[in-house]
């Protein structure tokens, strides 16, 4: 079951993205399914407009106490329509033609002003390792996003990881090519379960 919790803190999470539950009824929800034998999944965005480095730390945090089965980042993108984008544009937080500046990666950085999207980046790409290195040491998180090099090893790492986790989720049939491509392109990016597509000069 994929059950977001998208923003550890509460108050951001019912103002801006319109999620009304709080962390102990996400937690409690959580824990029943996992204890019931239903394996969650749980997206989560980092680099949200007026956040700051400390909020997506808290938000990992948060995402650890819960222990689903499998918890991935996606950096947020000011997409046309989301009434976050609206808080953006009147915030001054993105320019008026912010569309033009606009990808269709959600793992890579947005056009927003006021994001440490270095620390961001470095956290969305070692999310799954930093939890697993806390998991296993005990090591604050803070110290743990410290000292962790943001370099091909720790990525490949964390993508190996995620990968496996992923699978624990998710068993559909995608053939044996679509696998060895999901995997490929997993493996380098993080990005599992999309559909591959025939010009990956992009990847």
């Amino acid at each position: 079951m994929a059950l977001a919790i998208e923003h550890g803190n509460p108050e951001y999470r019912s103002k801006y993205l319109y999620r009304k539950m709080s962390n102990e009824t996400l937690l409690e929800a959580i824990k029943i399914l996992e204890s019931a034998g239903i394996r969650v999944a749980t997206p989560i965005m980092v680099g949200l407009p007026l956040t700051k480095l400390k909020d997506d730390l808290d938000t990992l945090k948060f995402a650890i106490k819960a222990s689903p089965t499998y918890a991935s980042a996606t950096i947020f993108q000011p997409y046309p329509g989301l009434p976050l984008t609206q808080v953006c544009l009147k915030n001054n937080l993105i320019d008026k033609d912010y569309q033009k500046q606009l990808g269709n990666d959600c793992y890579a950085r947005a056009p927003l002003h006021d994001i440490d999207y270095p620390a961001v980046e470095k956290l969305r790409n070692n999310f799954v390792l930093l939890r697993r290195m806390h998991e296993m040491t005990g090591i604050k998180v803070e110290k743990l996003f410290k000292y962790l090099p943001n370099n091909l090893l720790s990525r490949f790492i964390n993508n190996i990881i995620s990968f496996i986790l992923f699978n624990k989720i998710y068993d559909y049939n995608r053939g044996v090519i679509g696998r060895f491509n999901e995997i490929f392109i997993g493996i380098m990016t993080g990005a599992y379960g999309i559909k591959i597509k025939k010009n990956m000069s992009k990847w």
